[in-house]
């Protein structure tokens, strides 16, 4: 805003998933902004920036002849000996100038050429040279001739990383400080190395990412090997209690140094830490790396709970992507692991997490089953984690099968008892205990008419997600809130959460919610009079929730998408989507979603032409019962609203009059 700006980032081919993010949100508002962004990067770098008009790429190629050998005099000089060989090392390198750099030290190193003022001249005739035949050959020709303590210091700073801390080389390489800042000081001479920083610590880089590879392709298996966990001990000595903050560097060193234990346990913490700020592939990828280790690992108790931990640990993220079979499998192979060791706690995170993923998978009375188990574990052994968690669980089986009362008193139990802080630490899946148990209570006092209270708990969890700012919790928020308003026919407030909703899921790649991110949207847009735009999207969100494998509520999907089609006009396909949601609600018992399904099919029969008032009839009818049952108010007044309107173009006033009074 104030002036042009350019922003530079280099090796683009290193990026990770959050910065390529960035830079893909940072390159669409670059029209509107007098901003450069001049990034670097290697062929093998995807991008999808190429149809812009405002991108434009330039090729890197290796310098002409002609500046080769600019580069080659203000190197050098131009001593007339010097052209013959300037002729062969430009055709050698094909005008690299890396590799052009590279092997003229190698030439200064070898005696071939030599100091002469401000110049050199060569002190060997041109045909006797060899020059090695590649840029790393030059570089490890180089690294070879070092004196031994430089060369074994440059390869202890080659297994740290391109980047090395100088407390960190010196735990590391063994050397005294006087031996250790004279090698530092010879290798950055002999420009290998070069100071990148010195405040708040002194830190040195390798010149060029090669020269970093090629000094630690010349260490042997056991020598690097040694040096990796060398480097564990001195980073969690350095670090002591703040060791979690190094949770990634120490997981890669472990892993190199094949100390198995440690490797496990850092790749967890690296895991966590990479969810905490939403990188799911990032986190996955840690996990899955510590799941497999295990394996490697000799049997003891030690071992067996961390591998159920692993297993445990993958809940939040694979919940996160929507692989629901894949949790289940872990979770299998987990519980008798915990049955074994004779460990009431993990056992009791075992089963909630069965439990969450039977509901999942609609298999509700099973669920149930695995929860009361835990949350018995949970109260014997007192264990608020476990019971919260097996609380909740409970609560998400209740609340599928329309046993909404016991659902908010669970829920409730959480969110407003005296442990509610507790809840707030704890994840439930994707999200916190408390965060959930605010989303799920409010959607089943909205089912059940309590829209006051339903709003205040959606709120509730809206700020509490705002406050972790974590994108997911806040789509789930606001998707929550967003159907509250619509079941309370607040459809032009709904409206801008439900497109809120879609962005967050299709911009962090939240799968598991992005379902119902398009079926809340395109209810909103039917409600709000937009059905032929809502259709689409209620069909994409009942479509992509199935593709995923979740079961759960997928009646309910079918319910929405029915009464989009009916809005749009489209009878006979809101008849087929509308038999179907009434088919998967009766086969998982959810009792309530069966009731919505049945008023819908119910709309559909009075819309026909003719109408089927009496098939609308028996469909209203069937639904006003479970809505009464259940306690679903609000359903059960639209209920006797279609009833009140059959009547009345049936000509009977008097039974029209009372479903109307009552709706």
């Amino acid at each position: 805003q104030v002036q042009p700006l350019l922003v530079v980032i280099e090796d683009l081919h290193w990026s990770d998933s959050e910065t390529q993010a960035i830079l893909d949100e940072l390159g669409e508002s670059l029209p509107a902004s007098r901003l450069l962004l001049l990034v670097t990067y290697r062929p093998e770098y995807q991008h999808g920036w190429g149809r812009k008009t405002y991108y434009t790429q330039l090729s890197l190629a290796p310098l002409p002849s002609t500046s080769a050998g600019e580069l080659f005099d203000a190197l050098l000089g131009d001593d007339p000996s010097l052209a013959p060989l300037k002729q062969v090392l430009i055709e050698r390198t094909e005008g690299n100038p890396f590799f052009l750099e590279e092997s003229l030290w190698t030439l200064v190193e070898s005696g071939v050429l030599v100091a002469d003022g401000g110049t050199y001249r060569l002190a060997r005739p041109v045909a006797s040279i060899e020059v090695p035949a590649t840029g790393q050959a030059v570089l490890a020709a180089r690294i070879d001739r070092l004196p031994p303590e430089q060369k074994h210091l440059l390869q202890a700073g080659s297994v740290i990383g391109k980047d090395i801390p100088f407390v960190l080389i010196e735990a590391v390489a063994g050397l005294s400080e006087e031996p250790l800042r004279h090698g530092l000081a010879r290798l950055q001479a002999a420009e290998f190395l070069y100071e990148a920083r010195l405040f708040p610590r002194l830190e040195y880089t390798f010149k060029h990412t090669l020269t970093h590879e090629v000094a630690y392709g010349t260490l042997d298996q056991e020598s690097r090997k040694a040096l990796h966990a060398k480097t564990v001990e001195a980073l969690e000595q350095i670090y002591g209690e703040r060791v979690t903050e190094q949770a990634e560097a120490l997981a890669r060193h472990a892993l190199l140094g094949e100390i198995w234990e440690k490797a496990v346990d850092y790749l967890r913490e690296a895991g966590a830490k990479a969810y905490a700020r939403a990188a799911l592939v990032e986190t996955l990828d840690r996990y899955e790396q510590a799941r497999a280790l295990i394996a490697r690992l000799p049997t003891s108790a030690e071992n067996a709970r961390r591998a159920i931990d692993v297993r445990l640990d993958l809940h939040a993220p694979l919940l996160a992507v929507g692989q629901i079979p894949r949790l289940l499998q872990l979770y299998e192979e987990a519980e008798p692991l915990a049955r074994q060791l004779n460990d009431p706690s993990r056992l009791g995170h075992v089963l909630y997490r069965i439990g969450h993923c039977f509901w999942l998978d609609a298999r509700y009375r099973a669920g149930m089953d695995c929860t009361r188990e835990a949350l018995d574990i949970g109260t014997a052994i007192d264990d608020p984690e476990v019971r919260f968690l097996a609380t909740y669980a409970l609560g998400l089986n209740h609340q599928a099968l329309g046993e909404y009362g016991a659902a908010v008193d669970l829920f409730t139990r959480i969110v407003d008892g005296p442990e509610a802080e507790l809840g707030k630490r704890l994840a439930a899946g994707t999200i916190s205990v408390y965060n959930g148990s605010c989303n799920w209570l409010g959607y089943c006092l909205a089912l059940v008419g309590d829209f006051e209270r339903a709003l205040t708990y959606g709120g509730r969890a809206a700020e509490d997600a705002d406050a972790s700012d974590h994108p997911l919790a806040q789509a789930i928020a606001y998707g929550f809130l967003a159907i509250t308003l619509a079941y309370r026919g607040d459809f032009a407030r709904a409206l801008p959460l439900c497109e809120r909703v879609v962005s967050l899921c299709e911009t962090k790649g939240l799968l598991l919610w992005l379902p119902v991110a398009y079926f809340a949207l395109g209810w909103a847009l039917a409600g709000a009079g937009r059905a032929d735009e809502g259709v689409p999207y209620l069909e994409r969100g009942a479509t992509l929730h199935e593709t995923m494998g979740v079961k759960t509520n997928l009646s309910q999907r079918h319910v929405r998408w029915a009464e989009g089609l009916l809005l749009a006009g489209q009878i006979e396909e809101a008849v087929r989507v509308a038999d179907r949601a009434i088919a998967l609600a009766e086969a998982s018992s959810e009792q309530g979603n069966e009731a919505e399904a049945l008023h819908v099919r119910g709309q559909v029969a009075a819309a026909g032409e003719p109408p089927d008032l009496d098939a609308a009839r028996t469909f209203y009818e069937r639904a006003r019962s479970l809505a009464e049952e259940l306690g679903m108010r609000p359903l059960l007044g639209r209920c006797h609203l279609g009833l009140g309107q059959l009547y009345r173009l049936s000509g009977d006033s008097a039974k029209a009059t009372g479903h109307l009074q009552a709706a």
